[in-house]
């Protein structure tokens, strides 16, 4: 081989591990980089809390603060009016913060449909008032997406007022329709003072009064009396 070719083929060979060399340097930095993006921790950045005085409590889990706004209480469901252990949740949280100056904790959602704030809320001493409504069994937990941060510790919580039979316990039964207070078999209920039938489960079933509730065994029973189906649930 002439001594020309030599050199030829050496200057090939010396690109050649020039390039694989730059080749596996760029390579192993964009691994890293890619590897350090995927590793790295996705931070959950929790709202500054906000402070307002408590000026009106309407049930057990939605208030009224000093700004005019209200304030639903964030994965908790509390007694509505006519059910029962509307009256002693409502007082128990007239209690516990009315008039008093309160810390405001947003989880993911500012307000509901309804224009309300959706809020934790804590007393002056700390006092976690979602968790406390549930663990004295005036209200029990009620998991909303996507705001579930604190829901977790709100659920044990609820199970524990259970095995007290704490509050609103001692009415749960388990069937919808038992608890609202109708008898064994009901499928549908509907309000005297309404044509609609409902689910048990229903948020409007949950609305009406026991002295107002007809309780039907079937849809056939409701559409005798003339009851027509709901048409936000499955009635």
């Amino acid at each position: 081989m002439k001594q020309q070719d030599k050199i030829i083929i050496a200057i090939i060979l010396a690109g050649l591990i020039i390039s694989i060399s730059i080749f596996l340097v760029f390579n192993s930095i964009l691994t890293g980089r890619i590897i350090n993006e995927v590793d790295k921790p996705v931070l959950t950045i929790i709202p500054e809390p906000e402070y307002a005085t408590i000026t009106r409590v309407i049930d057990g889990d939605t208030l009224e603060i000093d700004t005019g706004e209200r304030v639903r209480l964030v994965c908790i469901d509390a007694p509505e009016r006519g059910e029962k252990g509307y009256s002693e949740a409502k007082e128990f949280l007239e209690d516990l913060v009315l008039n008093k100056e309160v810390k405001l904790q947003r989880d993911i959602t500012d307000k509901d449909k309804y224009d309300r704030l959706l809020r934790y809320i804590y007393t002056k001493e700390g006092t976690f008032v979602d968790e406390l409504m549930v663990l004295e069994g005036h209200a029990q937990a009620y998991v909303y997406e996507p705001d579930t941060r604190l829901c977790p510790q709100i659920i044990e919580a609820e199970n524990i007022a259970k095995k007290k039979d704490k509050g609103i316990w001692p009415y749960k039964t388990g069937d919808p329709c038992l608890d609202l207070g109708c008898p064994k078999g009901t499928i549908y209920v509907g309000s005297i003072n309404s044509d609609k039938y409902h689910d048990c489960d229903c948020r409007h079933a949950k609305n009406i009064a026991e002295k107002n509730l007809n309780c039907f065994i079937s849809r056939d029973d409701a559409k005798r009396q003339d009851y027509v189906g709901c048409k936000k649930c499955r009635g």
